[in-house]
């Protein structure tokens, strides 16, 4: 798609009431940068503090604090002999309590008119609800130099009858880690998705392993800028029953640029792409049903609102 197309598209979902922002997952720190550790949600596994929201009060009590976010993106899919265009919906929600626990939710939506991608439905389908429970673990330092560590674990949903859901029901455990240096902040993370059984009409695959590491900046305290970058492993199956299964290790890498914009007090603006740097190229790997991995087979943009109450 040429560039100046993709900036109008881009101005569009500005626009559009179903546009998605991550969704701020923190306490109310003097620096903590969002979404920093283990992963950033569109899809996904979410931490709970960041480094990017100032202090609020001077009260040392654990403030309450909900979050949800709406999505749309666009993602063009370029798999060795297969294309096409693929368009997604999705909603996420924290709630993060005053006791150092927090519990998240997400789910999406995908269609797409390719025929190489879908059977006969050209409409929204739906994805794989994901639910995770997390602990803030630790947190120590200074304001000025906060590092914080978050374990949480999960379970991601299986759904049937959806070209764009997998059926298996996979457990999620993970750490993230987040360190502050003044307005910047680094933040690393790891995570282990235990897949389930699929059904027949699905690629058996093994577990899969997500490393993450990402950089936060707050320009000023209504901008912000953060970019992720991510490498996903996914083991071959030892299910020699499957009619298909994935027979060796696979892998792939995305990098996640956003531009952070406080509309509001209580409304936030999210601007992104995801870019593939490592790629898988096999076509068949589709049947795995990957999308609830983020640019698992291509590259795309996304648009979002977040609401911090």
């Amino acid at each position: 798609m040429p560039a100046n197309k993709n900036f109008l598209i881009a101005l569009i979902l500005l626009c559009s009431p179903l546009t998605h922002a991550l969704v701020d997952y923190t306490e109310a720190e003097a620096f903590s940068p969002q979404k920093s550790g283990a992963s950033s949600v569109a899809t996904k596994a979410p931490v709970s503090r960041s480094v990017t929201k100032p202090k609020q009060s001077s009260n040392t009590s654990e403030p309450m604090g909900f979050n949800t976010g709406l999505s749309y993106g666009t993602q063009d899919i370029e798999l060795d002999g297969q294309s096409g265009k693929v368009e997604t919906m999705g909603f996420e929600g924290h709630f993060q309590t005053r006791y150092n626990v927090f519990m998240a939710v997400s789910y999406f939506q995908t269609k797409s008119s390719s025929s190489s991608l879908v059977t006969e439905r050209t409409s929204f389908q739906k994805g794989n609800p994901q639910i995770i429970l997390g602990f803030n673990w630790l947190q120590f330092g200074k304001p000025s130099d906060l590092a914080t560590i978050d374990l949480y674990g999960g379970i991601s949903l299986g759904q049937s009858n959806s070209d764009f859901a997998t059926e298996r029901t996979d457990q999620l455990v993970g750490i993230s880690t987040a360190k502050r240096f003044y307005n910047v902040a680094l933040g690393l993370g790891y995570e282990v998705r235990l897949t389930g059984s699929g059904v027949a009409n699905e690629m058996a695959i093994g577990n899969i392993s997500k490393l993450s590491a990402s950089l936060g900046w707050v320009v000023s305290p209504d901008i912000r800028f953060l970019i992720e970058g991510s490498t996903y492993s996914i083991e071959s199956s030892d299910d020699s029953g499957a009619a298909l299964r994935l027979q060796e290790k696979v892998s792939f890498s995305t990098v996640k640029p956003q531009l952070q914009l406080k509309i509001t007090p209580l409304v936030d603006l999210t601007l992104g792409a995801k870019f593939r740097t490592k790629r898988l190229k096999d076509s068949n790997l589709t049947q795995a049903r990957l999308w609830n991995l983020e640019g698992a087979y291509g590259n795309g943009i996304f648009a979002g609102l977040s609401f911090n109450i």
